[in-house]
C-alpha cells in the first residue's frame, strides 16, 4: 500500500477516535503531535521516510546559545514595535558569497517589509550559517529553543501526573489509531511541553514587539509561534516550501483555527490548490522572488552540455546510485553530477560505490539547487521540486522511470514537458532531441510586489 492510501485510511480513523476533541491544559493536544504520529503509523507500514538529522557541534551550538541570549535580552530591553516577524525555513542555502532561506528572504529584500521586519532563526546542529543575508534583521532563537527542551525533559512527568485525567481518554483515542511504545508516548509528551513552553516565550514576544503579522514556512516547524499569534489576533501568513501532489502528513486532515494561517503566499497559479491544508481563496499567488535574488548574487560558471545533474532524495538514495552507475557505465563521455537533498548526508556505501568512477562526482548540497540549475542544461530525477524548477527555467528534465521509481506529476499533462527514461534508449534521446520537441512548462509565476501591498504589507 502507498503512502498516500496509507494516509486517506489513517485520516478517516482520526476523525472516528476522538483524538481531536481531546483538550489537555487548555491546548487541542493532537495538533500539536499529529504530523510525528502520522510518520509513525507510515513507519510501521514500511514506508520509507526523510530523516532530517544534523549532528550537534557541540562548540557552535554553545556559541549560538550564548549570542541567542544577548540578542533576546538586547530586544527585551528596548522598547521597539516590529511590524513583521519572519519565521524562514530551518534550511539556509549558498547563493554567491551569502547564505540566504530561498523562500522569505528574497521576498524580504524586494518588498517593503524589510523596512520594520526582525527574522526569528533557529539554528541546525546549533550551527548558524554565515555570512547570512539581512544579517542585522537576525535574532537567534537557541535561547528558546534550547531552554523548551530541558523543560520539556523535567517536568513532563508532573505534566503527565498533573493532567492524568485528560490525558488518560486522549492515550485511549491514540491507541485506536497505531499501536505505540512507551518511548513514543514519552516523546509525544515532550513534544505537548516543548510547544507550551515555545508559547509562552513568543506571547512575550508579541507583547513586547506588537507586531502587525508573522510569517511562517512552513506552518508545521512553527505551531507555538503559529497558534500565539492567532490568539491574539495577529495576520498569519505561510509561505509555501515546496510543491504538494497530494495527502500529506502535514497539511491533510481537519484544520484547526489555532494551527491554520489566515492566507498562504504561493509562488505560482499551480495545481493541484487543494493540497495545502487551506481554503483556496486564501492562497494568495506573490509570485517567486527567488530568481531575482538569484540574478545579484549567483558566481557559478556555465557547464558543458556533458555534465548531467542528478536530483536525489533520501528516499529514494539508494536507486538513484545504482542508476547513476548504469549511466555511467554506458555513457564515458558524459559525467554525471549526483546532488543529495540539502538535508541529506550520503552514507559509507553510497560513496564507496562511485568513488572509483571518474565520471560521477557529488554535488556540493550547500549550494542553492536554483543557482546550481544556472549551471547545467540537462537535469534528471525522480519527483523533487527541484525538477519542476529546472523546467520553469527553461531547462532539459528527465524523469527516471525505471520498474524501482515511481514518478508522478502535477498534472498528467505535464508529461509532455520533460523525457521520460527508462532505458540506455531513453537516456541518448534526452540527451540528443532538442527542448522544443517538448512543451514549455512553470509552475512559478513573476514576482510582483504589488500583491503584498494590496493586501496591507
Amino acid at each position: 500500500m502507498d503512502t498516500e492510501t496509507l494516509l486517506k485510511d489513517f485520516i478517516n480513523k482520526e476523525e472516528l477516535c476522538g483524538c481531536y476533541t481531546c483538550k489537555v491544559a487548555g491546548d487541542y493536544v493532537y495538533n500539536i503531535i499529529r504530523s510525528r504520529v502520522r510518520r509513525l503509523y507510515l513507519e510501521i507500514n514500511g514506508q520509507k521516510l526523510m530523516q532530517y538529522v544534523t549532528p550537534l557541534q557541540k562548540k557552535k551550538a554553545i556559541c549560538s546559545f550564548i549570542i541567542s541570549f544577548w540578542q533576546l535580552l538586547k530586544l527585551g530591553l528596548k522598547r521597539k514595535h516590529v511590524e513583521n516577524l519572519i519565521f524562514p525555513f530551518h534550511r539556509t542555502e549558498k547563493v554567491g558569497k551569502f547564505y540566504v532561506d530561498k523562500f522569505t528572504d528574497p521576498v524580504i529584500e524586494f518588498s517593503q517589509i524589510k523596512e520594520s521586519c526582525l527574522i526569528f532563526e533557529r539554528s541546525r546542529g546549533g550551527v548558524h550559517r554565515t555570512p547570512r543575508m539581512h544579517k542585522k534583521m537576525i535574532i537567534y532563537t537557541d535561547f528558546f529553543d534550547v531552554f523548551a527542551r530541558i523543560y520539556a525533559m523535567c517536568f513532563s512527568s508532573f505534566f503527565e501526573k498533573k493532567y492524568k485525567k485528560e490525558l488518560d481518554p486522549f492515550w485511549e483515542s491514540l491507541n485506536q489509531l497505531l499501536p505505540y511504545s512507551e518511548k513514543d508516548r514519552k516523546l509525544f509528551v515532550r513534544k505537548i511541553n516543548e510547544f507550551r513552553a515555545l508559547s509562552f516565550f513568543y506571547r512575550h514576544i508579541y507583547r513586547k514587539l506588537s507586531p502587525k503579522r508573522i510569517f511562517v514556512t512552513p506552518r508545521i516547524a512553527f505551531f507555538p509561534q503559529l497558534s500565539e499569534a492567532k490568539k491574539v489576533g495577529l495576520m498569519t501568513i505561510e509561505f509555501q516550501h515546496g510543491i504538494t501532489y497530494g495527502e500529506t502528513s502535514t497539511y491533510s486532515g481537519q484544520r484547526d483555527f489555532l494551527f491554520t494561517p489566515d492566507c498562504f503566499f504561493s509562488f505560482g497559479n499551480m495545481s493541484p490548490r487543494n493540497v495545502y491544508g487551506i481554503d483556496e481563496n486564501r492562497i494568495i499567488n506573490i509570485g517567486w522572488a527567488f530568481p531575482l535574488l538569484v540574478k545579484e548574487l549567483n558566481d557559478l560558471p556555465s557547464l558543458s552540455e556533458k555534465d548531467i545533474l542528478v536530483i536525489s532524495d533520501p528516499e529514494i538514495t539508494d536507486n538513484i546510485i545504482d542508476v547513476v552507475i548504469k549511466l555511467a557505465e554506458d555513457n564515458p563521455s558524459y559525467k554525471f553530477h549526483i546532488r543529495p537533498h540539502p538535508m541529506e548526508r550520503l552514507e559509507k556505501k553510497h560513496v564507496d560505490g562511485i568513488s572509483n568512477r571518474d565520471n560521477i562526482v557529488i554535488q556540493d548540497n550547500k549550494i542553492n539547487s536554483n543557482v546550481v540549475l544556472n549551471s547545467f542544461t540537462h537535469i534528471i530525477g525522480e519527483n523533487s521540486t527541484v525538477l519542476y524548477e529546472a523546467l520553469s527555467m527553461g531547462k532539459k528534465v528527465g524523469k527516471l522511470c525505471y520498474p524501482v521509481f515511481h514518478p508522478i506529476y502535477l498534472n498528467l499533462e505535464d508529461k509532455g514537458a520533460v523525457w521520460e527514461i527508462a532505458s540506455q534508449q531513453d537516456f541518448l534521446e534526452f540527451i540528443s532531441e532538442n527542448i522544443t520537441i517538448r512543451r514549455s512548462l512553470s509552475i512559478y509565476s513573476t514576482f510582483d510586489a504589488t500583491v503584498l501591498s494590496k493586501i496591507g504589507l
